[in-house]
């Protein structure tokens, strides 16, 4: 029996290298059809983002709506987003993220920041990362809790907003990063 030749050892390296392409391109089409199964629509290469909404009684007069923005990977390396653990108890369980809300201002045709989670936590002792998450390729993340957004100050039903999210937890002029952005959306009661 002789040892392997460099034929061989070439078909194999060859053979394993396809089976990893293809294993890589059913990964890559499971990710979208869960996707399109879950939301309606394939999503593009990159940080994706969705928001979802329902209808609840919140005791909030006039707002029934509250939103949920999703965050998923649709890479293949992971992405790492810094955020602040929450103690649970009153304050809450979870991570908060660094986040804006933006409404459409129609007279200055571009967004408004309405609400910043790093200004609203300035000097909270909030207001400082305590942990870096790793968002692996195909994993979800929920950065903006359910949101009667409706109740929310400055915006009203009717509004064009969308969600922005940030990978760092520093105020926006220092950061050099594109956030991920939501679907913009327009604001139920």
């Amino acid at each position: 029996m002789t040892g392997p030749t460099l034929n061989n050892v070439t078909l194999w390296t060859q053979r394993a290298g396809m089976g990893v392409l293809i294993l890589l391109t059913l990964f890559g089409c499971a990710l979208e059809l869960r996707h399109r199964s879950k939301y309606g629509h394939f999503a593009a290469y990159g940080i994706h983002t969705d928001v979802v909404s329902e209808n609840h009684d919140l005791g909030i007069p006039g707002v029934q709506t509250v939103y949920c923005m999703v965050l998923t990977n649709l890479t293949f390396f992971p992405a790492k987003f810094e955020a602040i653990k929450l103690p649970g108890g009153f304050i809450g369980s979870g991570y908060k993220y660094h986040d804006q809300l933006q409404k459409w201002d129609q007279k200055s045709g571009s967004w408004v920041t309405v609400m910043d989670t790093v200004a609203v936590s300035a000097g909270s002792g909030w207001d400082r990362p305590n942990i870096t998450r790793t968002i692996w390729p195909g994993q979800s993340i929920y950065p903006i809790g359910w949101d009667a957004i409706a109740a929310t100050e400055g915006v009203t039903s009717g509004d064009t907003v969308r969600i922005a999210v940030f990978n760092t937890f520093r105020p926006v002029a220092a950061l050099p990063e594109t956030p991920a952005y939501s679907p913009v959306f327009i604001v139920r009661p």
